[in-house]
């Protein structure tokens, strides 16, 4: 017959057995459950462009989509009139929220047009480090129809695309502007940074 174990050394060597498995779940809640736990949802809509949402939301622990191809100009950031989840509604952690209805509006241009850097080759490098560059030299910029955003934990929304064009090309001067055919002062026609980009993998 095997001997038993005293009752004063059986506990502690199930402590040490439970500790070893990585402990045991809280009572009353199923493994695993601690990591995706509840969370508000952040407003996201109305005076919040896409970029700013995106960091609201990563803040809160959670995700954003956008299901659709869509456009980022420095003058035209657009915002959303669509979340789902609505906010103040509570859902898991690294949930994803997705916006929809995108819309914006028109910025005007100001400050001395004839700003103006040599442009770096961004081809293969993210959105992000491309429009960091752009705002460092007072310039203006576009990103035109990026494809949907998927679900991701980078952390900026341009971290999201890769540059695959711009205009103009490397090497070439960019002015802020040109100034407007016919007007003497205070008028120039922005002349940004145009980019394409592919989705990141």
């Amino acid at each position: 017959m095997r001997p038993r174990l005293p009752i004063r050394f059986a506990v502690p060597l199930a402590a040490i057995l439970c500790a070893l498995a990585g402990g045991a779940p809280a009572a009353g809640r199923p493994a695993g459950r601690q990591a995706g736990r509840s969370v508000a949802v952040p407003k996201v809509t109305g005076t919040y462009d896409l970029v700013t949402a995106y960091s609201r939301l990563r803040r809160a622990g959670l995700r954003m989509a956008i299901p659709q191809p869509f456009s980022l100009r420095s003058l035209c950031l657009p915002t959303a009139r669509a979340q789902s989840p609505a906010a103040g509604t509570r859902t898991a952690g690294h949930s994803t929220v997705v916006v929809r209805q995108l819309t914006c509006f028109l910025g005007s241009p100001a400050g001395d047009y004839e700003q103006a850097a040599v442009v770096p080759d961004f081809s293969g490098r993210t959105a992000s480090s491309a429009v960091r560059w752009a705002k460092q030299n007072q310039l203006y910029w576009e990103l035109d129809r990026l494809p949907a955003l998927r679900p991701s934990s980078r952390p900026s929304m341009l971290d999201n695309y890769v540059v695959t064009h711009q205009r103009p090309a490397a090497g070439s001067l960019l002015a802020r502007g040109t100034a407007c055919p016919g007007v003497a002062t205070g008028c120039f026609e922005p002349t940004p940074l145009v980019m394409r980009a592919r989705a990141r993998r």
